[in-house]
């Protein structure tokens, strides 16, 4: 597996350019409206490169938002229920970015996925990553920096063994960098910097994964 730095949007973007995209958590929640006015909602940035993206989140009032600002292809859905009669086409890539993290049962989320896709659909999952360079340099100033809606942590061995129990194994692995907090004080600033001059010598210490993963369906 390769374990290089990548800036996460610029990959994404680029990897899913011209396919046919079933979009997880579209919404963002809870920032979906000051990303959207911002330009800042990765929904909206897929749009542009993709041939056709379906999305999908639980946040029922953040996808009427969408809708009512012009955004089709919309579904409110709870990831952990996914079911195959849902959707009504093949996509090329389902892609899962910044989920895990947030869910109470991960378990039944990798289960409904085994039944939208088959051995031809790439599937794309990104998390945090446990072993980040700045958790530990936070850790030194007593910090933890985490999202609230965060309920459990991931690293490359946990989240391959996850999704291997559901017969899903990964081809492909990066990590990346996430952008500066603009409010963050001169420390915090400073322990960034360092963080990321790390990163790009020890790329498995960077602040997240990416992970190009495929469904096995040969029975042994």
């Amino acid at each position: 597996m390769f374990r290089t730095l990548v800036n996460r949007e610029e990959f994404l973007l680029t990897y899913c350019r011209s396919k046919n995209i079933l979009h997880l958590g579209c919404c963002d929640s809870p920032f979906c409206h000051e990303k959207f006015a911002n330009g800042n909602l990765f929904h909206i940035k897929l749009l542009t490169v993709a041939r056709k993206v379906v999305g999908i989140d639980l946040d029922e009032a953040a996808i009427n938002f969408l809708k009512q600002s012009g955004i089709n292809n919309l579904i409110v859905c709870n990831v952990e229920k996914l079911k195959k009669n849902i959707f009504n086409e093949k996509f090329n890539i389902i892609l899962a970015g910044e989920i895990l993290e947030h869910l109470s049962n991960p378990g039944l989320f990798m289960n409904g996925l085994t039944k939208i896709v088959d051995s031809k659909t790439e599937i794309i999952i990104t998390v945090p990553n446990t072993p980040t360079i700045k958790n530990f340099l936070r850790s030194l100033l007593k910090k933890e920096i985490v999202h609230k809606d965060h309920v459990c942590y991931y690293s490359i061995n946990t989240l391959s063994c996850l999704l291997n129990r559901y017969n899903i194994f990964i081809s492909d692995c990066y990590y990346y960098c996430a952008p500066p907090v603009l409010k963050s004080g001169l420390v915090m600033r400073i322990l960034n910097k360092m963080a990321e001059y790390i990163c790009r010598l020890v790329p498995n210490l960077g602040d997240g994964i990416i992970v190009i993963c495929r469904m096995n369906n040969r029975k042994s």
